[in-house]
């Protein structure tokens, strides 16, 4: 009995990863996954930017950027057999927002305050408690418009909005009212 088998050929996957000003993103991981999820290759982004990856065989797939300090990015992708295709991803800084919070009337700080990020709609982005000296860091945030509540020594609210800009500093006084 004979049997005849097609071969596919493999390709390699090439790119870059860069932040929205242009820049490259060194040691950014990228990571290709089939349509079931499983990781199939995987590579570490070099100073410029660039990364490399040989032997993919073709078929749909689902390439993803991540790197310390920027929200993650994930793109569909197809390669077929034939050319090393080329995949550049984009990432958006991801941003933080620091600070302490302290008594009104003493300018001391106050441990174990509730920091909570909400939207408009009340669903909660980011929490956290304050350290023993006050300070508090919510991080890995999405550019947009929020309402932060610090709850104690009555509860206080603020508007913030977050461009992936920076890492604003928000200082807070907490106390009663008289």
């Amino acid at each position: 009995m004979t049997h005849d088998l097609v071969l596919s050929g493999t390709a390699g996957l090439g790119g870059s990863v860069h932040d929205r000003s242009g820049a490259p993103v060194a040691e950014a991981t990228v990571v290709v996954t089939d349509p079931r999820g499983e990781v199939v290759a995987a590579a570490v982004t070099g100073s410029d930017g660039d990364y490399a990856m040989p032997g993919l065989f073709p078929g749909p797939f689902t390439v993803t950027a991540s790197a310390l300090g920027y929200l993650p990015a994930a793109v569909p992708a197809e390669f077929g057999g034939a050319a090393n295709p080329r995949c550049d991803l984009l990432l958006t800084p991801a941003a933080t927002i620091v600070g302490t919070i302290r008594h009104d009337r003493t300018d001391r700080p106050v441990p174990d305050a509730r920091i909570t990020l909400l939207t408009d709609d009340g669903v909660t982005i980011a929490a956290a408690t304050t350290d023993e000296d006050g300070t508090y860091a919510l991080t890995d945030l999405t550019p947009g418009a929020y309402l932060m509540r610090v709850a104690g020594y009555p509860p206080v609210s603020t508007r913030i909005t977050l461009n992936g800009n920076g890492s604003p500093v928000l200082d807070l006084q907490l106390g009663h009212s008289d």
